[in-house]
């Protein structure tokens, strides 16, 4: 089983290589990583934590290991990257993004934030009783009405995007005041 398992890995090691070339080749992609635990015969536990970094972009999501969270790992494969860089609240995207006293690797105005992540601060504050939180909230409440109504609607993404500046963009404009 375990020569199976390594043929198969062997063979499919172009098709997957293919793949990142091509999501990194995109206008656009979205960053995330997922901590898992990993043997580890050297560390005290017997484990230690890695990381699992997927990229999405042409439709197509590709998927790399990092044995720690340093912000070189991610850096190394973004090198290439020339498009717009959505991602979640990571701290080392700051690092990350610049390498040494050079340029940024994805530079400030290539970077998108995501939604969700934002979201989820707003959330936090509201449930320690942070009052405030609810009128962000309350904008983001419209935000995800709009989305589903597209999605209940099966819009194309010309209509989605019309919808979106009519009815969405807004709401963002309000938030962000």
């Amino acid at each position: 089983l375990g020569d199976w398992s390594s043929f198969a890995l062997d063979v499919l090691k172009p098709v997957a290589e293919r793949i990142f070339e091509l999501v990194l080749r995109s206008f656009f992609i979205h960053a995330d990583d997922t901590g898992l635990r990993v043997l580890d015969r050297d560390h005290p536990h017997g484990v230690k934590r890695g990381h699992v970094w997927a990229f999405v972009g042409s439709g197509l999501v590709t998927f790399r290991y990092a044995p720690d969270w340093k912000a070189e790992r991610p850096a190394a494969l973004l090198q290439p990257f020339i498009g717009y860089l959505q991602g979640d609240g990571y701290a080392g995207y700051e690092a990350m993004l610049r390498d040494g006293d050079a340029e940024p690797i994805v530079p400030e105005d290539r970077r998108l934030a995501c939604g969700m992540h934002i979201r989820s601060k707003f959330e936090k504050a509201a449930q320690s009783g942070d009052l405030r939180a609810a009128i962000a909230l309350s904008h983001f409440k419209v935000i995800y009405r709009v989305e589903a109504a597209c999605k209940q609607e099966h819009l194309s993404a010309e209509a989605r995007q019309a919808r979106r500046e009519a009815e969405s963009l807004p709401q963002v404009d309000e938030l962000y005041a």
